[in-house]
């Protein structure tokens, strides 16, 4: 998950489901620019692709520490949440 500030800080929220009775999350402390931000989803879509890649799921907002939240990408996590909720 992206989230920025409004301001071009963006900030990654890391959602791991390694199997379907887990599920980690992991803050990234560092800042990105927007295009740092970029090439990060492109790299990590890279190195994912045999699994599916990143995909574009939601455009929302909301406030978490401050952070507007601008993507949620779809990292195996939607089918899990459905399942959870």
């Amino acid at each position: 998950m992206i989230g920025w500030n409004g301001n071009g800080v963006y900030r990654v929220l890391k959602i791991d489901q390694l199997d379907a009775s887990e599920l980690n999350l992991g803050e990234d402390f560092t800042a990105y620019t927007k295009k740092e931000c970029n090439e990060l989803l492109k790299r990590i879509h890279k190195e994912n692709k045999a699994t599916g890649g990143l995909k574009f799921v939601t455009l929302c907002y909301g406030i978490i520490e401050n952070i507007c939240l601008e993507r949620v990408l779809d990292s195996g996590i939607r089918n899990h949440l459905r399942n959870t909720v």
